[in-house]
């Protein structure tokens, strides 16, 4: 039984992608990308639609943009289409367009189609960095002083002076002092010279400590969470309101159910 399921996208492109993603999951009988205007409508005429269903792809056609069209064999493909296609955001409404081989009157055809929203919470996560807040710089140079100190030094000085004597000089004295031999007699004078060398000492120390303390700072910051509003119609036409935020549970899952505000 061949079953026919349609979908509006606004661009193209967007029509393309999601059709390439059925045809990878679903085997389909034929398919179809038609644009408004008369050669969409030329197009319709390509296609094995029923009555109703060229109907329903001309209304849709009347929007503009891309319609894309899938035909399956049986409703079980027919639902997988309409699954991918509801899984894609671009998809603008995906329907199974009824034809004339549609389900008799009082039959069903249950379709489960998912829809997952995330709900996203923020985490507060604090690190650490260094900043330079400061210092102090140490400059180390030389300067000279002028030092002034007094030392004593020697120094010899000759001084030649004749001086008469009128002693007799016997033989011997001749002989052994070599008086009247010719002789050559070197004096030397010496003096002090101030020798300066200079020595180094460590008089005192300049210390330099840096504290390391430790100290509390308090943030203050805000996080962000999703927060999902549903709202159920009865056949009465009243409507109820139910909120659920990030981290609360449905009722029946394993865990604890997380508190619904009810308005």
């Amino acid at each position: 039984m061949r079953r026919t399921v349609a979908a509006h996208f606004n661009t193209e492109t967007e029509a393309e992608h999601a059709l390439s993603i059925v045809g990878s999951e679903v085997s389909l009988l034929d398919s179809a990308l038609l644009t408004s205007g008369l050669a969409g409508t030329l197009a319709l005429d390509s296609l094995e639609l029923a009555r109703e269903e060229r109907s329903a792809s001309e209304t849709l056609l009347q929007r503009g943009g891309f319609l894309l069209i899938a035909q399956a064999s049986s409703d079980d493909d027919a639902e997988a289409v309409l699954r991918v296609l509801m899984s894609i955001a671009q998809a603008s409404e995906p329907r199974i367009l009824a034809g004339d081989d549609a389900s008799p009157a009082g039959s069903s055809t249950d379709v489960t189609v998912e829809q997952r929203i995330p709900m996203v919470e923020e985490e507060l996560r604090i690190g650490k960095r260094e900043v330079l807040r400061g210092g102090a710089r140490v400059h180390s140079f030389t300067v000279e002083v002028p030092v002034q100190e007094q030392v004593e030094l020697l120094e010899e000085e000759i001084r030649l002076e004749r001086r008469p004597v009128g002693r007799r000089v016997t033989d011997e004295e001749l002989a052994e002092g070599g008086l009247l031999q010719e002789r050559v007699f070197e004096v030397t004078e010496m003096r002090e010279e101030a020798v300066v060398s200079k020595e180094a000492f460590v008089r005192e120390e300049l210390v330099v400590t840096k504290n390391v303390e430790h100290r509390l700072q308090e943030i203050n910051e805000t996080v962000r969470r999703t927060e999902v509003e549903t709202e159920r119609f009865g056949a009465d036409g009243q409507s109820a309101f139910s909120s659920f935020r990030t981290g609360d549970r449905q009722p029946g899952s394993s865990s604890e159910p997380g508190q619904a505000q009810k308005r």
